[in-house]
């Protein structure tokens, strides 16, 4: 799907949203309607819509890369191409089940909301499609009525003291659903609070398996020391390399070496065994960039001949 079929989807949905259903994921996977009223329910959705419209629809610099391609651009929205999955994608799943079949109500008890792990939101358009957005619960998200502080607010054009917690929802999310591909908004919360580091450690760690069996790599154990001892940017790249590299498998080893002792840079930072025939990778400069020269991050500009490392490249065709 290009990035202008995506937007057309979401315009299509957001512009004419005809319903909204908020969920509560209690504890690690029970889903609870929310319970809310509809007035409060009308507010959350023209807050969603507005997000989804200046985030995705009106966003001129939208670009939606693999989720294996992340990295530091800003305005990029990327789909989900891993093989294994987080319980929380199932969570949607259900929630657009449940939204026909509602499920129990959320018992507000003492109000505390400390057992709200997640919420999520279906928004439906007027031909019954659907985006399904995935909001974690931070702690901060719940304003305490007793934490120290003097807690005011209007009352009567008098300053009252809270005494009940307030439980804030914003229009944020981590990933939303739209047909059947997940994308995801923000990869940090996505790998620091869902579990998603362990997808990634896992498929780094297959990555390191597939470069032993390339016999490109004199020794990898040092490459698998990185990925153990929790090194998770460098366990991301590999996970890249693993799903994305054009080289692996593609070029032939020898034409790898070749390609690296000629090129100005790399030449000098990747050394080869006494045979010539493998890459002695004892420092982690070397590793990072030889894992760059399997994901083929070394271009040269055909008009100018100068060689730049390229960190996103986005296909022309």
């Amino acid at each position: 799907m290009t990035v202008e079929q995506f937007k057309n989807k979401v315009s299509a949905i957001v512009d004419d949203c005809v319903g909204i259903k908020m969920f509560f994921v209690v504890g690690e996977a029970n889903i609870k309607d929310s319970d809310v009223d509809n007035d409060a329910l009308v507010r959350l959705k023209t807050s969603m819509v507005a997000r989804l419209k200046t985030g995705i629809v009106e966003n001129e610099s939208l670009s939606i890369p693999l989720l294996s391609d992340a990295d530091e651009r800003k305005n990029a929205l990327y789909r989900f191409d891993f093989d294994d999955k987080p319980l929380e994608f199932d969570l949607l799943e259900q929630a657009l089940q449940l939204r026909v079949n509602a499920p129990d109500k959320y018992q507000v008890g003492d109000g505390n909301f400390d057992d709200i792990s997640a919420i999520i939101v279906v928004l439906t358009g007027r031909n019954n499609e659907t985006i399904t957005l995935y909001k974690h619960q931070y702690t901060v998200s719940v304003l305490k009525a007793e934490q120290g502080a003097l807690n005011l607010f209007k009352s009567n054009n008098r300053l009252s003291e809270l005494d009940s917690n307030i439980l804030k929802i914003d229009p944020n999310y981590v990933f939303l659903k739209l047909d059947n591909d997940y994308y995801v908004e923000n990869v940090k919360t996505l790998e620091s609070y869902l579990g998603f580091h362990d997808v990634i450690k896992d498929t780094a760690a297959k990555c390191v398996a597939k470069l032993t069996d390339m016999a490109l790599i004199e020794d990898t154990a040092p490459l698998v020391e990185r990925v153990e001892g929790e090194d998770m940017a460098f366990s991301r790249k590999l996970a890249k390399v693993a799903r994305n590299s054009p080289v692996m498998g593609a070029v032939a080893n020898n034409d790898i070496i070749v390609f690296a002792q000629k090129h100005e840079y790399l030449s000098k930072l990747l050394k080869l065994n006494d045979a010539g025939d493998k890459f002695v990778l004892k420092t982690k400069k070397s590793q990072d960039h030889f894992i760059k020269l399997v994901s083929d991050d070394y271009l040269e500009s055909e008009l100018t001949k100068i060689q730049y490392d390229s960190l996103a490249k986005d296909k022309l065709s």
